[in-house]
């Protein structure tokens, strides 16, 4: 009977271990079933992320695509005008939305419209570098910018003139422009074309405003930013002032005299303080006199290659060799509300250093909330002046200057005669 008893106990543990066994094995299998539904759910969801985020960024290489495909570049002369949408040099734009131009298509586009130039002699290279400067600067926008035409100057190979062979070189000068700022580089390029081998003869007064004027469209300017009553505007001609505060530091080389001329009411990147010289039809104005006893070429090159404007004053010098001619430029006072620059001439000779005041300048102070020049970028003011810059000259030992007060600009230019 215990036997019996016994086995029947036996058959029963074995049949609750079985089950037992049995149970783990289906919840097993549930539990890996599940999972493996849940990890081809998760594969499933994270492969439409995938194909959506692969989407969006189709879609937005897209709208990048077609937004540069919109914009224009315009190769401009002043007898003719070429242009090239961006897609005509356009390979492609990338998962990171930069765009890749091909440099060879436009270089045979820069090519054709050389052939297509009779009147002068196109500087290839540096038109080429000016415009994929442009393409590749829309990666730095990443089309943060509305701008559809881009200007391209079409600048001629600088060849010396021949009116100019034989003559000497009174007083040079020299400043550096912003290449991606093509607008207001058109307007430099304009006013510099419009006076460049201008004669000036002896006794006669050079007019800028009437050399170059009127600032409008017609005449071949074009809308840059210039600052009017302290505020960053886009403004008709911006740009011009560099020409006319480039020449005016040529003119004080030669030793001509200054008849008129009036500082920007705040500073301007491009040139030291009381160096520069502002314009703004028709009240200000930069003219001087040709004070020597023969006739003198005014000279501007515009060097697009090298971002660079030069004016050169040609004439026949009379002034004695070793005999050399520097300027600097103190600020001599400061206020809340103003900064005071002289400009003074330094001329060495024999040994003997005399220094006479050029001009006096005054800034409004730039306040910490202010757009800077800088900040601006070729942005100039051609409203208003606000110094009295014309005064007689006077000799080193009239300054009374406190050495506290004397803030020395530290760029001085020299011309040897």
């Amino acid at each position: 009977m215990d036997r019996v008893v016994k086995r029947k106990h036996k058959v029963k543990k074995k049949k609750l271990i079985t089950a037992i066994l049995l149970l783990v094995l289906v919840s097993v299998l549930g539990i890996w079933g599940f999972l493996q539904i849940a990890e081809n759910n998760e594969i499933r969801a994270a492969n439409a992320l995938i194909e959506q985020a692969n989407a969006l960024v189709r879609q937005a290489i897209e709208e990048r695509t077609l937004a540069i495909s919109e914009q224009e570049l315009k190769f401009y002369s002043e007898e003719k005008s070429f242009v090239h949408s961006f897609a005509d040099f356009l390979i492609y734009v990338d998962e990171e939305l930069v765009a890749h131009f091909d440099a060879d298509k436009l270089k045979e586009a820069v090519i054709k419209i050389h052939a297509q130039i009779d009147e002068f002699e196109v500087d290839k290279e540096a038109v080429f570098e000016d415009a994929l400067r442009i393409l590749s600067n829309q990666n730095v926008r990443n089309g943060a910018s509305t701008q559809n035409e881009y200007l391209v100057i079409l600048s001629e190979v600088w060849v010396p003139d021949e009116t100019l062979i034989g003559k000497d070189l009174l007083g040079t000068f020299y400043t550096y422009f912003n290449a991606g700022q093509t607008g207001r580089n058109a307007n430099l390029y304009r006013a510099a074309y419009l006076i460049n081998n201008y004669i000036i003869q002896p006794n006669a007064i050079f007019n800028m405003t009437d050399n170059i004027g009127p600032i409008n469209a017609s005449n071949g300017y074009t809308i840059a930013l210039v600052i009017r009553d302290g505020e960053f505007v886009e403004g008709m001609g911006g740009g011009v002032c560099q020409v006319s505060s480039t020449l005016y530091m040529a003119a004080l080389f030669a030793e001509l005299e200054i008849v008129q001329r009036r500082a920007h009411s705040r500073l301007v990147g491009y040139m030291p303080p009381a160096f520069d010289a502002v314009l703004s039809i028709p009240t200000l104005n930069l003219r001087f006199r040709n004070t020597t006893e023969h006739p003198v070429i005014i000279e501007t090159i515009v060097d697009f290659r090298n971002s660079r404007l030069t004016a050169n004053i040609w004439g026949t010098e009379t002034r004695p060799e070793g005999r050399t001619i520097s300027f600097n430029s103190v600020r001599v006072a400061t206020t809340a509300e103003w900064w005071t620059y002289h400009l003074y001439k330094y001329v060495n000779y024999n040994g003997e250093v005399t220094r006479s005041r050029v001009n006096v300048s005054a800034y409004r102070v730039e306040r910490a909330d202010e757009i800077t020049y800088e900040e601006a970028v070729g942005a100039e003011h051609e409203d208003e002046g606000t110094s009295d810059n014309e005064v007689e000259d006077d000799e080193y030992e009239d300054e009374i200057m406190h050495p506290e007060e004397i803030d020395t600009y530290q760029h001085q230019f020299e011309n040897n005669n």
